[in-house]
């Protein structure tokens, strides 16, 4: 099992997320709002971003002008859910005999269910519309399922979408897949033709994201140090050394694929260890290896076996027939499952005679540290993954300002997510 080390300085607390796509891997990273109530399309005209959204932190984008793209995602009562997107943007250029779009606009693909979609579209301009995504190629039949309107702010514009269909809530293993392209018209000539423009799409490597359900909540308190980790410190101190005077938090770790456990946690020489294996994937294969190690992690036994319709299998591990086990007497031994080759894992120990059993150790924690004079956090996350993937991630979502809908002084999201 390999342990992965993630080192995050958060000056300014936010900070735009990457994600993965492809029907295997799952990897939310914009939270949806589930309330009552989302606001209402009156109120978003009627009111600026910080009076009507004080209360709920955005999806944000900075460019490298330093302008921002604040979005957000409510899923209400109504069973239809609402955007809310701010655009900062000081070029206001317009164009000319242009179509479909004559000034900076965004397009957005927006998935609910497979193979229901919509596509949304709105221009600084005021141009606007949803529409199912079928009807894409019969792109100027007009609107149908919703509506968009567009209003322009002090620093550039903004836009509410509105569905008119009921669509069904976002869940963790079922989110919302999505992504936007917003296109910033920046330079044109005195007869409005096109000469310099820049888009943007997020997500900004891969061609689709995810959207999870922020529910309510339930609130841990977490462990602050004082002090900040600089990244010189993370990139060239031995970790036990950094982390020697700091409190931990522990978090689940997202890689539940495979569970194992014993009937019993001590056994005698004579019996039978009865050992049961879960799996949950979506993916055809069957074999899982179980291996026998004692604590020095010296492989003493293994076998194979196949998983049946219900993602299980049992192992009986006869103690007294395997090699060298009378010899090292009573002491703890780790059994190890592992799903496919080089797959998921997981372990348990189980001890023989009279013997402490080992507890199975936090995999997944952090260290958060707070550094008053420059006013920053910093993170440092250990994750143990067997899958050894470049997709997995860590994700950290903070209210700086401390003044969310719990009134926390800091709220933070933390969850590792997994490949499928």
């Amino acid at each position: 099992m390999r342990g992965l080390i993630f080192g995050v300085i958060a000056v300014a607390l936010i900070a735009p997320f990457l994600i993965l796509e492809s029907n295997a891997i799952f990897t939310p990273v914009i939270p949806i709002y589930s309330i009552d109530n989302a606001p209402t399309i009156d109120e978003f005209k009627k009111f600026s971003q910080d009076n009507l959204l004080k209360d709920y932190g955005p999806f944000s984008i900075t460019r490298e002008n330093g302008e921002r793209i604040d979005s957000y995602y409510f899923y209400d009562d109504s069973k239809k859910p609402k955007i809310i997107l701010y655009i900062e943007d000081s070029t206001d250029e317009r164009l000319e005999n242009y179509r479909p779009y004559n000034s900076d606009f965004i397009t957005w693909y927006f998935e609910a269910e497979h193979n229901k979609g919509y596509f949304i579209y709105a221009e600084r301009n005021g141009n606007s519309c949803l529409f199912p995504s079928e009807k894409y190629a019969d792109f100027w039949s007009g609107c149908d399922g919703g509506a968009v309107e567009v209003k322009e702010t002090d620093e550039g514009f903004a836009i509410y979408v509105k569905f008119f269909d009921d669509v069904v809530s976002p869940t963790i293993d079922d989110p919302y897949s999505l992504y936007f392209d917003y296109v910033d018209i920046q330079e044109s000539d005195e007869d409005g033709i096109l000469k310099k423009w820049k888009s943007y799409h997020f997500p900004d490597l891969w061609t689709e994201g995810k959207a999870v359900p922020m529910m309510e909540p339930i609130l841990y308190p977490i462990q602050v140090n004082s002090g900040k980790i600089s990244t010189d410190d993370f990139l060239y101190k031995p970790i036990d050394i950094l982390t020697e005077k700091l409190t931990r938090n522990s978090f689940s770790c997202a890689d539940d694929t495979v569970s194992i456990d014993t009937s019993e946690k001590i056994y005698s020489l004579d019996d039978v260890v009865n050992v049961h294996v879960s799996v949950k994937s979506a993916y055809d294969e069957k074999n899982v290896k179980l291996r026998l190690y004692n604590l020095e992690l010296d492989e003493l036994y293994q076998k194979q076996g196949k998983i049946s319709s219900d993602g299980k299998v049992s192992f009986l591990i006869d103690l007294d027939k395997v090699d060298g086990i009378h010899e090292l007497g009573n002491q703890a031994f780790k059994v190890e499952a592992e799903y496919g080759i080089d797959g998921p894992k997981d372990f348990t120990y189980f001890g023989i005679g009279k013997t402490p059993v080992p507890e199975k150790p936090d995999l997944c924690y952090f260290y958060a540290t707070f550094d008053k004079f420059s006013k920053s956090a910093s993170f440092l996350i250990h994750v143990e993954d067997p899958s050894n993937t470049g997709y997995d991630q860590v994700q950290i979502f903070v209210d700086k300002q401390g003044d969310s809908i719990k009134n926390l002084e800091l709220f933070l999201i933390l969850k590792s997510w997994p490949t499928r």
